[in-house]
């Protein structure tokens, strides 16, 4: 699965604890960050992105309608940085327009980051000690299906679900394009 396109490295740092260090948020966060940007790399560079298991697409089309709902089963992939993207549900994802014979459609799954659990947490620097603010203090990684029309030559089903298409960083999220399926028969 590993394609080698994108071979951007970086060096990495972590922590050294001694006793008595003062640990802050700064130092938790950058042990999370090695951590991750660890297995990111290995997953990026060895696995490849695309689908790892499931993720088996299926159509269902509605002719009074006019409409196509894609089906998806639960599965994992992993994006173009690395991230494993866990579907843990079938999802049913329909597509918002009517179906035509000459347009192709490509379905995105992109990994998104979700902050939850608000917590109280003190204000620092607003000279009030009993000043607090709300911060999140969960991160729930999540996904999210989107169907476009596909503008680009319609590739084979086999080039599609090969991975054949590189992925692409739009608005923070990255995404794997037409590792799934570009098109619907």
């Amino acid at each position: 699965m590993a394609n080698g396109n994108d071979c951007t490295l970086h060096k990495f740092e972590r922590n050294r604890y001694f006793y008595g260090k003062l640990m802050t948020v700064r130092d938790f966060e950058m042990e999370q960050s090695y951590m991750n940007g660890k297995r990111h790399l290995i997953n990026r560079l060895v696995l490849g992105d695309g689908v790892v298991c499931g993720l088996k697409v299926g159509t269902i089309y509605d002719s009074s309608a006019n409409r196509l709902t894609v089906n998806v089963t639960s599965g994992v992939a992993i994006d173009c940085g690395g991230r494993e993207i866990v579907v843990d549900q079938d999802v049913s994802v329909p597509l918002d327009a009517p179906v035509t014979a000459t347009q192709a459609y490509c379905l995105w799954l992109s990994s998104v980051e979700c902050k939850i659990e608000p917590a109280p947490a003190p204000v620092t620097g607003s000279g009030n000690v009993c000043e607090e603010a709300c911060c999140y203090s969960r991160v729930r990684e999540e996904y999210t299906f989107t169907i476009e029309p596909w503008a680009d030559a319609i590739p084979s089903a086999d080039e599609a679900y090969a991975g054949a298409f590189t992925t692409e960083v739009t608005n923070n999220l990255s995404d794997i394009r037409a590792a799934i399926k570009a098109h619907f028969d």
